[in-house]
């Protein structure tokens, strides 16, 4: 789209690539830092269901180890529980095995996982004990969850 407004205002092709290309992503939305021996990816303004999905998906592409830190997916009404078992296939079917989640949701769709957290103070308290260890972190959730919390594990590890 960005694209379709630059040429509709006449901007040179090579100048739309090369500003697709610099385009640094900022408030919590696809941001990508890295920390020490992470590379820590935040997309933390909003989740969804097909952005929770195609996201994972983009993650298990990279080479190396990858930890997931995942938040509840909010305002899905009666659909909520579903979707949230429905990530956590996709999740199981990528092979993932570090998987930490946050939130009612969660915890209420999947009762037998071990990973689950109330919010992120308490995976924070956990963390703290259990560092991260992969060199790739996915941090993904709904605003209300304030998964951008997080950082703050990284920040002093």
């Amino acid at each position: 789209n960005a694209s379709k407004v630059a040429d509709f205002f006449e901007v040179d092709n090579k100048e739309i690539v090369k500003g697709l290309k610099e385009f640094m992503p900022t408030n919590n939305r696809s941001q990508i830092m890295d920390w020490k021996s992470n590379t820590l990816i935040l997309d933390a303004y909003n989740a969804n269901p097909s952005s929770m999905a195609a996201g994972i998906k983009s993650f298990a592409t990279l080479q190396g180890t990858k930890t997931l830190l995942l938040g509840d997916m909010l305002e899905l009404g009666e659909h909520g529980e579903n979707e949230h078992i429905k990530i956590f296939e996709q999740i199981q079917e990528l092979g993932f095995t570090d998987l930490f989640l946050v939130g009612d949701i969660f915890k209420n769709a999947l009762p037998s996982y071990p990973f689950v957290f109330d919010n992120t103070d308490s995976l924070l308290a956990w963390l703290d004990t259990h560092p991260v260890q992969s060199e790739y972190v996915y941090i993904k959730g709904s605003r209300g969850i304030a998964m951008e919390h997080c950082l703050d594990h990284f920040k002093l590890s």
